[in-house]
């Protein structure tokens, strides 16, 4: 097998991709986009397994917690955090206390918690 050549190449976004993320299992991964969505990619089958619609605009951040359920957790331009349970579509919890762009997401190592950090500086800590 080559190195210098992927061996596997998603395609179902219509804009630039800004965030990628593998499940703990590596059989599923990630994606968000300038437009919004976030794609829940079957890497087997190379295939949507699910889209995710909830952020107006670039999604800037992807967080997975998979190893205690099937979290994941986005942010974005549009100043939201969201929560989202990877076997459903619509989001379970919706953060809107920031008021810039949410740039960095974590889920703490219990998965009862979830850092937030926006562009002017502030850290918000979530119960989740």
């Amino acid at each position: 097998m080559s190195k210098d050549k992927p061996i596997l190449i998603l395609s179902n976004h219509t804009s630039l991709v800004t965030s990628v993320k593998f499940s703990s299992d590596d059989k599923s991964a990630y994606s968000g986009s300038a437009s919004g969505p976030i794609i829940y990619w079957d890497l087997k089958n190379a295939k949507p397994s699910r889209i995710f619609m909830g952020h107006l605009r670039e999604v800037n951040v992807l967080s997975v917690e998979d190893r205690f359920g099937c979290l994941l957790a986005s942010s974005g331009s549009d100043t939201k955090v969201k929560l989202w349970d990877c076997r459903q579509k619509e989001a379970v919890a919706t953060f809107k206390q920031h008021q810039s762009n949410v740039t960095a997401i974590s889920f703490s190592p219990n998965s009862k918690f979830l850092l937030s950090g926006d562009s002017k500086g502030y850290v918000k800590l979530w119960d989740i």
